[in-house]
């Protein structure tokens, strides 16, 4: 039986922020066990018991997809707001059944959890969804920590902690028995691989304060056992500690860092090949009982066996209804996932036959498929079905099986797709049911309010319609749908619009001011819908674009001349319409020939008159601030967009750049003490490849992302899955934004590349009173540090780096500390602050300092005036860390510190 200790949300809460997750060296040993069989790519990764996902997201970089599951809800809602990873993905689920098909897994992992599953038939779970050659590993440490500080008596220091432990032992869960490593240790020798590592040594350090220490034991079950019996007890147990051990380091800050080293074991084991038996399963209801089957054949008196058959009976199981809607030629996908956890499925269809009582299904599979026209796909959890007119007359079903039981049954059905048909009020229409005759008559169906009404002729007639009428439509007849209708019924919108092109030309239409009320649709009534309206529909991508306001056309011809019918739709009801009436003509040689030689001359001219005034300035000295500061915003905007617009160095960026996340929350913290949320609106100006957005996104309804790159841009837009987040090319200095409707703009490490007066200027107008601007930047102070490691060292090798592309840094970085610091004294708000050292640590592999570095302009102008020489810098730079640290792997985990500097001001309050 599993054990559910971790489900409260404080302690969820406790576990992402203080547990000490496996080093990348731990996770390298299991990779390297992986790949002595298998070769990459690396499909599927599982996490079993992943709690808030730091293990799992330390396998993300090594397999296409990685799946975290765990029994708690508050442990996998913690996971996802730390995982950024793309491809990782949480289920909850108990670990001895797993939401997996039989031999459909690389590698199942287990991080400091085993012990508390049902060993044997988590172990048996394992062996059923792992790959031939796929892995088994199962990791977890033991209490024998060790701490340290500076030259303080380490012996003294874990004897403390060791009276720590003691007094948290009688609260220690049974399933742990005496000493958990026995437990992995029995489940190694248990387990019958040929293939198979045992390690019980390998020690994982990190450096942290000593509250994180502290935190780090109160995640233990232990003690949150003790804590839920006599809170003041475990309470007052902790705090002992921690002055007991900031008594002998002398130190009076529990925030004084120390390095803690955990003693980690692990087992890998590798399932053996062998040869998979196919298994033929059907869906029957003639069966009595669910099982194996053997199927026998006689040949002159003798009996053959001839293969295995499962039958699945589904008594009681939950059939549920999909409905698609898909033209013919169309390939659709219908899936399966989302059901409760399934180890497998089985796909069937079945030819729809009014005149048959009893309708069998057959079975879709590998030899089946092809002549179907389907093809099942994801491990068969999804169909794909290429559409023909037969298609609209079958019913596809999909059996998932829970441990071979049956689990919930699936319907598809394939319709004809909806037509959406635009109509004002009082005008009359007609809606026709075309089909076979058959023995039933055509009914018409409006959505799901019952009968419009019997067809006369095939035909429902509107003599004047209302708003009432809008609607969904559906015409059936002999059990197979002919037609579907949206209906959209509109008040009478005002005379057309004109508007004018030519042939050739690109065609936009705007809808108007009017597009916050709902969704917005575009019709058209021309010649190509002979008369009729119907829906403006991208079928077409290099033609036609629908953003939310706009219709765009590219390379109209004469065709597209008409009516144009913009409808905008609130709560299934028209709330508005709008009328333009197009004109697509014929280009005329010479007219175009005329006017393109007026324009030349009349551009000639305003450059002589506009060149002549300049001259004249500049010879008496009348040079305008405007001119200057205009020339300024162009020479920054134009720098910045040259530096960052590589898709490398956008990559870079993104891949190597710090996200300071402690200074976006501490900038939403200060505009949460100037006003009360929700919060609508964030715009986050220059933000790069996007690391800062995200963090902003779990605050505000809405963030928007500005750039000048549309490499960064582009960069960023890849990264992101946040629905909330859009992304937008333009200058900092001019916003897309209106005025007073942003509650915060951030500009993180990118105001020195802004025409700072004009910039600042810019936010004033964007913000809400009582809205705020963070602004934050990092010096070059940056240490790295390594256990047992001499530091200076180290510093010295990362000083000569910044040192040899210092020459190269631009001339809007130089005192960029105090052009931020001008211009928190220039914001003329009494509410502001100046924070001139803001540290932020992080452990990074070394190779990922080193690219950190590399994603400087000052580096990256060095690459570009002498590659060769940037590159001999780098790994030099590199190989001198890593003699000094003692390592012969540039994976190897450093700490490192950046020093940050951060301006917050607030709008005043009207």
């Amino acid at each position: 039986m599993a054990h559910r200790l971790f489900e409260g949300k404080e302690h969820a809460a406790s576990y992402l922020k203080y547990r000490i997750s496996p080093s990348t060296e731990l996770i390298g040993q299991i990779i390297n066990f992986v790949e002595k069989q298998k070769s990459r790519p690396l499909e599927l990764a599982v996490d079993v018991g992943c709690g808030s996902g730091q293990g799992t997201v330390l396998l993300s970089k090594h397999f296409t997809a990685v799946v975290g599951t765990d029994v708690s809800p508050s442990q996998l809602e913690m996971a996802l707001r730390y995982s950024q990873e793309p491809n990782i993905t949480y289920k909850q689920c108990v670990a001895e059944e797993l939401p997996f098909a039989d031999s459909s897994v690389d590698l199942v992992t287990a991080m400091v959890a085993f012990h508390w599953f049902d060993r044997q038939r988590f172990l048996q779970e394992a062996d059923r969804v792992l790959k031939p050659l796929g892995c088994l590993a199962l990791l977890s440490y033991t209490l024998e920590m060790e701490i340290s500080y500076g030259d303080c008596c380490t012996e003294t220091l874990n004897q403390v902690c060791k009276e720590f432990y003691a007094a948290l032992r009688p609260y220690r869960n049974s399933c742990l028995g005496e000493r958990s490593i026995d437990l992995y240790s029995a489940a190694y020798k248990s387990l019958p691989y040929p293939e198979k590592e045992w390690q019980d040594s390998f020690w994982v350090r990190r450096r942290m304060p000593l509250s994180g220490y502290m935190g780090f034991a109160e995640s233990f079950s232990s003690y949150q056992a003790l804590l839920r019996e006599d809170p003041e007890r475990a309470k007052s147990l902790s705090r002992d500690i921690c002055q007991r051990l900031m008594s002998i380091m002398k130190v009076e800050s529990p925030e004084t860092e120390v390095l803690v080293s955990v003693k980690y074991f692990y087992m890998l084991a590798r399932k053996p090949q062998q040869e998979l038996t196919n298994n033929f399963h059907w869906i029957s209801n003639q069966v009595p009982i669910s099982g194996r089957y053997l199927l026998w054949c006689s040949d002159s008196g003798r009996l053959h066996r001839m293969a295995n058959l499962t039958f699945h009976v589904c008594e009681d199981q939950r059939l549920i209804y999909h409905t698609l809607h898909a033209d013919i030629g169309q390939t659709v996908e219908l899936g399966c996932d989302g059901a409760a956890p399934n180890q497998s499925v089985q796909w069937a269809l079945q030819y729809r036959n009014p005149k048959a009582e009893n309708l069998g299904l057959a079975l879709i599979n590998d030899e089946t498929a092809a002549e179907e026209k389907v093809q099942p796909v994801k491990n068969r959890s999804s169909l794909r079905v290429t559409v023909d007119r037969s298609s609209y007359g079958i019913i596809y079903y999909c059996l998932e099986k829970n441990h071979q039981r049956c689990d919930v049954l699936r319907q598809f059905n394939i319709h004809l797709p909806v037509e959406l048909i635009h109509r004002s009020v009082g005008e009359s229409l007609e809606l026709g049911c075309s089909g076979s005759s058959g023995r039933q008559p055509h009914l018409w169906r409006m959505d799901n309010s019952g009968m419009a009404g019997e067809s006369h002729n095939n035909t429902l007639m509107f003599p004047s319609l209302t708003s009432s009428h809008s609607g969904l439509y559906v015409c059936k007849q002999d059990h197979v749908y002919r037609r579907y209708v949206y209906l959209y019924v509109c008040p009478e919108a005002d005379p057309p619009a004109a508007a004018f092109f030519t042939r050739g030309e690109n065609m936009t239409l705007q809808c108007g001011d009017r597009t916050r009320l709902g969704l917005v649709y575009w019709f058209m009534r021309s010649s190509r819908t002979v008369g009729r309206v119907s829906r403006v529909r991208n079928d077409q991508p290099d033609q036609v674009c629908l953003p939310d306001t706009t219709l765009v056309i590219t390379n109209v011809s004469t065709g597209d001349s008409g009516e144009f019918w913009c409808v905008i739709m609130r709560d299934r009801q028209c709330v508005f319409t709008s009328r333009v009436l197009v004109t697509i003509s014929e280009p005329e040689v010479v007219h175009h020939l005329v006017m393109y030689v007026l324009c030349i001359v009349v551009i000639m001219t305003m450059m002589s008159v506009t060149v002549a005034m300049i001259w004249r300035n500049v010879c008496s000295g009348r040079l305008t601030a405007e001119d200057v500061q205009a020339q300024a915003h162009w020479e920054h905007s134009a720098m910045a967009n040259r530096l960052f617009e590589g898709k490398e160095h956008a990559a870079s960026y993104w891949k190597y750049r710090l996200c300071p996340s402690e200074l976006v929350e501490r900038a939403v913290k200060f505009l949460e003490k100037q006003k009360s949320g929700p919060f609508e609106l964030a715009v986050d100006v220059g933000c790069g490849s996007g690391q800062a957005t995200v963090v902003l996104a779990k605050h505000f309804s809405s963030v928007i992302g500005t750039d000048v790159s549309p490499a960064q841009l582009d960069m960023a837009a890849q990264h992101s899955t946040m629905p909330n987040i859009t992304y937008i090319e333009c200058a900092a200095e001019k916003l897309p934004v209106p005025e007073s409707s942003a509650d915060l703009v951030t500009a993180g490490s990118a105001f020195h590349w802004f025409d700072g007066p004009s910039f600042l200027k810019e936010v004033d107008r964007v913000l809400k009173p009582g809205g705020c601007l963070a602004m934050f930047n990092f010096t070059h102070e940056m240490e790295l540090s390594y256990p047992d490691c001499c530091q200076q060292s180290l510093l010295r090798v990362c000083d000569e780096f910044q040192g040899a592309i210092h020459p190269y840094w631009s001339h809007l970085l130089k005192d960029d500390v105090q052009n931020y610091f001008k211009a928190y004294t220039s914001i003329p708000y009494s509410e502001k602050e100046w924070h001139k050292e803001v540290r932020v640590r992080r452990s990074v592999p070394l190779s990922s300092y080193i690219g950190l570095v590399e994603s400087f302009s000052s580096y990256q102008a060095l690459r570009r005036a002498d590659p060769q020489r940037a590159d001999s810098l780098s790994r030099d730079v590199c190989q001198r860390l890593m003699s000094v640290m003692k390592v012969t792997s540039a994976e190897t985990e450093v700490e490192l510190t950046v020093k940050y500097y951060l301006v917050l001001a607030s709008k005043p309050q009207l």
